[in-house]
């Protein structure tokens, strides 16, 4: 270890004071030197030496006393004994610490000085998620934080992603009392790793690891020429599913492939995958993380205060009374959510429907991308609300993203409401009954971006 410079304190309080028999009153000569280094490592140590002196002459015995500063004040901490004039004492403090000593009614004082104790940062991410993940799955990861022992009450960390040799921050994770947990969701296979805030503590590299699809075979033909049908939606044709009564999957850290459920479904556990699944009637989320739902065909399809959820290539084909899509923050805030490459169509209405392809009432960070909502032509009874409702409710809706869609039918088929909104290059069928867009929608903080129509090609908002 690197010894720091030591350091000489002297301080001489000489008081001369003549009293009435003509004498003179004492000097004290007290002098502190750090022999060891100034700057530490947690639980490192550090030493002094110290020499006493009365009148010029060593103290033969006495015991002085080592003082903190804490808080703007002086408290005893330790003795330090001096024989024949000198002492020396060890010095181990916990944190940076300035020191002083005194004699025993402080008519000698030294002047201070500091041991720096340098921080010590323990940071730790472990992956409890799977670590092989199908294309559109999800991992999670928990990551705890201390620093010289002690849990770190409140901090940022920042996710780092490995691209072409080089660490890029890609997103934020909170620590509370030491602790913080996040998704990982990852398109290619990705090593990733953790820094502080200084990058003075980093990770260990770990890797999630993304297969090839199961059939890739499969298009996505929302994003290019047509609309998606049965060859890129759903569950694929010629699987052999398990037919099931159940109605709820409560277990966390499950997969669960090639299944036939014959009524409703309710999601509640975390981490849980479905692939290959139909659903006669309704998936419900609700309460859940790290949910993915891919390759599947369901009557409608629900998310309730749930956070990262990843729904891709679903065929959503109607169940009755029911939105296609429903996403709310009713019972808890819902968040990172993508519904991505789905088909949301053939409305299953009643008398008093208020249909919507999509109805949003509250969510933070929605994506929905190259999907087709078709609502088809427009009832006389106006069962058919909306193919896009951005609904103010819940706390409302901020950062939602729609892009690359299929947008068709509807009384209007947008209604739009939220913060940090982005409408962009939408293609826009000719199936509603008054118009696009909402007369009343929020458009302050929406932007919209190269929307087609889709017969025309011609600007389809403004």
């Amino acid at each position: 270890m690197a010894r720091g410079l030591a350091i000489g304190l002297v301080l001489v309080l000489a008081q001369t004071i003549v009293p009435a028999t003509g004498s003179v009153a004492s000097s004290f000569d007290l002098v502190a030197t750090v022999t060891g280094a100034t700057t530490l490592p947690p639980g490192g140590s550090s030493s002094m030496k110290v020499t006493y002196a009365k009148n010029g002459t060593n103290v033969p015995t006495a015991t002085l006393t080592l003082q903190r500063l804490t808080s703007g004040t002086w408290n005893d901490a330790a003795n330090v004994t001096i024989t024949r004039g000198s002492g020396q004492r060890a010095l181990r403090p916990k944190t940076t610490t300035t020191y002083r000593l005194r004699n025993y009614n402080s008519s000698a004082v030294t002047a201070p000085f500091t041991i720096k104790v340098a921080s010590s940062f323990d940071l730790v991410a472990t992956v409890t998620g799977a670590t092989t993940l199908p294309p559109g799955g999800s991992s999670s990861m928990k990551v705890t934080y201390a620093k010289n022992g002690t849990n770190v009450p409140t901090a940022t960390l920042t996710l780092q992603r490995l691209t072409s040799g080089t660490w890029n921050d890609a997103a934020n994770v909170t620590i509370t009392r030491g602790s913080g947990q996040r998704a990982l969701r990852p398109k290619t296979t990705t090593t990733y790793r953790l820094r502080n805030y200084n990058s003075s503590a980093v990770t260990a590299p770990f890797t999630i690891k993304v297969a090839a699809p199961a059939d890739s075979t499969r298009t996505v033909a929302s994003r290019h020429s047509s609309l998606p049908d049965g060859r890129s939606v759903g569950v694929p044709v010629g699987r052999d599913l398990t037919r099931s009564g159940a109605t709820s999957i409560a277990p966390s850290r499950t997969t669960i492939k090639d299944m036939h459920y014959t009524g409703d479904l309710r999601v509640t556990g975390q981490d849980v995958t479905l692939q290959n699944v139909l659903v006669d009637g309704e998936v419900v989320i609700r309460g859940s993380s790290r949910v993915t739902v891919i390759d599947s065909s369901v009557g409608a399809f629900s998310i309730s205060g749930s956070t990262d959820v990843t729904a891709r290539r679903l065929d959503v084909f109607g169940s009755l009374g029911r939105d296609g899509l429903h996403i709310t923050s009713d019972s808890g805030r819902s968040a990172r959510v993508l519904v991505e490459d789905s088909r949301i169509h053939s409305p299953q209405v009643t008398a008093t429907s208020h249909y919507d392809g999509v109805q949003v009432r509250g969510v933070d960070d929605l994506t929905l991308r190259g999907n087709s909502f078709e609502l088809g032509p427009h009832r006389e009874l106006h069962q058919l609300n909306a193919a896009v409702f951005l609904q103010e409710a819940n706390g409302g809706n901020t950062a939602v993203l729609v892009t690359e869609n299929w947008i068709d039918g509807g009384g209007y088929s947008m209604y739009l409401s939220g913060k940090d909104v982005t409408v962009a290059r939408n293609r826009f069928g000719d199936n509603h009954r008054w118009g696009l867009l909402y007369p009343a929608s929020n458009l302050s903080s929406v932007n919209l971006v190269d929307n087609v129509s889709l017969r025309t090609g011609a600007p389809a908002l403004p």
